[in-house]
């Protein structure tokens, strides 16, 4: 694991449950979109990404939108 995503990780554990659930499903639909012959979901975890992305307090996030919520947050 690279520094850059060690302090990403570190910075994410800072934020509520809410916020962190948000950023484990964007990174899991990333890597199913980016990387599917390596990664795979179960059939539960596919079906509470679809879940969240569809949801009002799902998004798609840019990764300055991510910095900008740790910075919010201290990070």
């Amino acid at each position: 694991m690279t520094k850059l995503l060690e302090k990403v990780l570190a910075d994410v554990r800072k934020l509520s449950a809410e916020e962190q659930d948000e950023i484990a499903g964007e990174l899991i639909a990333y890597l199913g979109a980016t990387h599917d012959d390596t990664f795979q979901l179960s059939d539960e975890q596919l079906v509470e990404v679809r879940r969240r992305r569809s949801g009002s307090s799902s998004r798609d996030m840019k990764l300055e939108e991510i910095e900008a919520r740790l910075r919010r947050h201290g990070a």
